[in-house]
């Protein structure tokens, strides 16, 4: 069946993962500060770092419940935090990718590429901050939203890759069936292996590295540029 969609990845695959991409501390202290106003800047430390170091807990769940996971931190540091408050802090611990990191070679090309072959473009990613409206915010300053119709978040969605819920959302978002969409990204067990799952065709990439990672995708590279070949292929053969 034709591909009419590509679900893609982002950490690892577009750009860096956020290992990498750590904010600043002091510009993340600054944010809470400002959802904060009346704690002393010891305590908002505090918070941060306590935040930083919880949230990755999510790295081995496929159930994520951001501002549920701030409001019990909070709590043990004697914040109580109503909803409101938990998602203003939600959004203060997100910096902006743009100032942070710099796309892969080959990015832009590759969204560009899936536009051409006339493929919605729908990205799919675990995140721990940063919900869809942050990362359209993100990919419009590097100057590729207009290449992307759709984001699904973990942050959002509230379940994470390898969950095949993820990439569901990613095809409905998309507006078609599974197996008219191919995964590309990073992981072969969080991207790869649950595409297969569904039905989808899978890409894997590893931008930069010496030699393809042996997967069970219909294609393993090691560029982006390499990646939007394979799919012109794929697209050239229906």
């Amino acid at each position: 069946m034709p591909l009419r969609a590509a679900l893609v990845d982002v950490g690892g695959t577009l750009w860096p993962d956020r290992s990498t991409t750590a904010p600043p501390p002091a510009e993340t202290l600054a944010r809470l500060a400002a959802v904060l106003p009346d704690e002393d800047g010891t305590l908002l430390e505090r918070l941060r770092a306590a935040l930083e170091e919880a949230v990755t807990a999510f790295s081995a769940e496929l159930v994520q419940d951001t501002e549920a996971l701030i409001t019990r931190v909070a709590e043990r540091l004697g914040l109580h935090l109503d909803v409101a408050t938990a998602l203003a802090v939600r959004r203060a611990m997100n910096a902006h990718a743009d100032r942070l990191v710099t796309m892969f070679p080959g990015a832009p090309e590759l969204l560009l590429t899936l536009r051409e072959l006339g493929l919605r473009t729908v990205i799919v990613s675990n995140a721990y901050w940063r919900d869809a409206v942050a990362y359209r915010r993100d990919f419009d300053a590097l100057g590729v939203g207009g290449l992307i119709d759709g984001i699904v978040s973990s942050v959002d969605l509230r379940r994470r890759k390898p969950d095949p819920a993820m990439l569901v959302a990613g095809a409905a978002a998309a507006g078609c069936a599974a197996r008219e969409c191919v995964m590309i990204g990073n992981v072969e067990e969080k991207d790869v292996l649950p595409a297969l799952v569904l039905g989808m065709r899978a890409l894997r990439v590893a931008p930069g590295a010496e030699r393809a990672p042996r997967s069970a995708a219909g294609a393993s590279v090691t560029s982006l540029a390499d990646a939007a070949a394979v799919l012109r292929r794929w697209a050239a053969d229906g």
